[in-house]
């Protein structure tokens, strides 16, 4: 299956056209001092320029020197 690689404002709109179709949207999200999925209703609600630091027994977030949207570890 192809990649297929969308911009910034293109994913704001197609979480814009989701909700508006009556979707739920899930996704990558600050919460509890974690990078979480939960619902969200914009692209603002993204874990935008934030990563997360992993270490047995630890976990840190911590902001990126970018804008990264998906910038963490899964």
């Amino acid at each position: 299956m192809p990649t297929k690689v969308v911009s910034f404002e293109q994913l704001s709109s197609l979480i814009e056209v989701l909700h508006a179709s009556g979707y739920v949207v899930i996704g990558p999200t600050i919460g509890e001092e974690a990078i979480v999925i939960d619902e969200i209703e914009s692209s603002e609600d993204l874990p935008i320029g934030w990563m997360d630091r992993q270490d047995a027994g630890s976990y840190e977030l911590v902001r990126r020197n970018d804008k990264a949207v998906f910038g963490y570890a899964v």
